[in-house]
């Protein structure tokens, strides 16, 4: 079956990035001549997009949410916001996710498992992260390191870490970005004094320069909340992984459905005790700890890069389009 190749696809850069009604209208009339719409994030435009399908049924481009990004409506007006979000997103397609768990999706937003299709997320810095590993001797262990590093800025639970590395007395760190950035991805840094054995690191958010923060780490740590509705973390802790570093993840999506074979440890979220456990161990047991991070890395790496993640998601694409045509939609 041939498709003329500008029609198969309609990426969101291929449009301005202004999200005013007008432009979003000027993106909806122009996916008349297309295929497929892909929308990377880009929920503002997403919604605006549904909006236009109940207004003009009679686009048949076919919408594909990638890695939507949804939250817990929590004060009334968010609560609202999220009844009518529910409804608009029933004009989408079908949602491509790096998670399999869309339980939490499904309760607040009504995401629907016949439309959700998961695709595996990938190892970002892949290349600097292969140098990396390529530089180090043969004899040396890249899971060892001299302290245990919480790294992430989205939705992390700083205060389980901060009580756990508390009864551990083992060296801690919170490797951050500013307060602001912080704040503003959903993760308040505690405004309490830290133990003596817990620093700060500051981090410019530069992901080249994150590998030589996660490098001293014998144990990387990503505290989430309980309520977390998405694969928050998942980026940091492949990166981790394929490092060859032990990582320590709280349960939740993205982590409890997919970490299953030993790749890492997860732990109950905002459970200080379990997480102090899981640290003393792996930090005191050496051959658990190198047996993890073998397992981590094996998985990450097999995962490879952004131009296998590209693939699989157009090859999700084009089979949702030869689905709709066999089908006579």
């Amino acid at each position: 079956m041939q498709f003329s190749k500008e029609r198969i696809v309609l990426s969101v850069e291929a449009f301005s990035p202004n999200n005013n009604v007008l432009g979003a209208l000027k993106v909806f009339w122009r996916t008349a001549k297309a295929h497929i719409l892909i929308l990377n994030v880009a929920e503002p435009l997403l919604l605006k997009l549904c909006l236009f399908r109940y207004l003009f049924p009679w686009n048949r481009c076919l919408f594909i949410s990638v890695d939507i990004l949804l939250k817990r409506p929590v004060t009334l007006t968010e609560k609202v916001k999220c009844r009518i979000q529910r409804i608009l997103l029933r004009k989408v397609d079908a949602f491509i996710l790096y998670f399999r768990d869309i339980s939490r999706y499904s309760k607040y937003y009504g995401l629907r498992r016949e439309k959700c299709i998961y695709v595996p997320f990938k190892v970002n810095q892949l290349e600097k992260i292969r140098t990396y590993l390529s530089e180090k001797n043969s004899g040396v262990d890249v899971s060892d390191g001299d302290c245990v590093m919480a790294i992430g800025r989205t939705l992390r639970d700083l205060n389980t870490f901060i009580s756990a590395m508390e009864q551990t007395g083992l060296p801690g760190v919170i490797l951050r970005q500013s307060h602001s950035v912080m704040a503003e991805h959903g993760s308040l840094v505690p405004n309490r004094n830290f133990p003596k054995n817990v620093t700060e690191e500051i981090h410019d958010g530069n992901q080249a320069s994150f590998i030589s923060h996660i490098e001293r780490a014998k144990v990387v740590v990503i505290p989430r909340y309980r309520w977390d509705l998405k694969s928050t973390g998942i980026s940091n802790y492949l990166m981790a992984m394929a490092m060859g570093k032990c990582v320590i993840i709280s349960h939740g999506p993205g982590a409890t459905e997919l970490l299953r074979n030993g790749e890492a440890i997860l732990v109950p979220p905002e459970d200080p005790d379990s997480l102090a456990e899981a640290i003393e161990t792996v930090w005191h047991d050496a051959d658990l700890r190198k047996k993890i991070a073998r397992n981590g890395q094996r998985y990450a790496l097999s995962l490879r890069d952004e131009k296998r993640l590209l693939e699989d998601i157009m090859h999700a694409s084009l089979d949702l389009l030869k689905s709709r045509i066999e089908c006579g939609k």
